[in-house]
């Protein structure tokens, strides 16, 4: 398995002498190098894959990772064979009663649902999902909900956040949504499955 730097975060790496990087990103990443405090960007890797180096006497480079994660590897001829978008999954949050949904929850990416009666639980606020992360307009991420219980489970709208297709999932069923920043605290969700 590669290397990896997450999402929106940087990482010093020391290459060996005489050796090189190959950084992949399916977003971009900054790529400096670092010599007595001073750092040089040496190039910025955008949705694909690069190699920098090798470099004599060896170096410290910086990756500093945009909105998806990198993956990095070292070495005389260093290709990365795994070019696969991933992701980190938390646990899933359960709710099996009427509210708002956590803000925690949604982004989570999973939300299961044992409840005895059908349930609508409504979106975050805009404000809300604006206020915990630095979205920009049009950024989007996908979540889930799992409905196991006997009835279902409903998605609704709120202030600053509407909702597009069926909201409704069935019993037994899971639905599958895209939620993507489309003003200042302003949110569409997407029923895409």
């Amino acid at each position: 398995m590669p290397n990896l730097v997450m999402a929106r975060s940087s990482a010093r790496i020391s290459v060996p002498d005489a050796q090189s990087i190959t950084v992949f990103t399916q977003d971009s990443a900054d790529v400096s190098k670092d010599v007595s405090g001073v750092v040089t960007l040496l190039g910025t890797v955008t949705g694909g894959q690069q190699t920098f180096g090798p470099f004599a006497g060896g170096a410290t480079i910086i990756i500093a990772a945009g909105a998806y994660l990198v993956m990095y590897g070292i070495g005389t001829t260093p290709v990365l064979r795994e070019t696969i978008h991933y992701i980190i999954q938390r646990s899933p949050i359960a709710l099996d009663t009427a509210q708002a949904i956590p803000v925690r929850a949604l982004v989570n990416g999973v939300i299961t649902s044992n409840s005895l009666l059908g349930i609508t639980c409504t979106l975050p606020t805009g404000a809300a999902l604006d206020a915990i992360s630095d979205f920009r307009m049009d950024d989007a991420f996908e979540w889930c909900v799992i409905a196991a219980g006997l009835f279902g489970f409903t998605v609704g709208a709120s202030a600053g956040h509407t909702i597009v297709g069926a909201a409704g999932v069935g019993s037994g069923t899971s639905g599958y949504f895209r939620t993507r920043k489309t003003a200042t605290n302003t949110f569409v969700t997407y029923r895409v499955s």
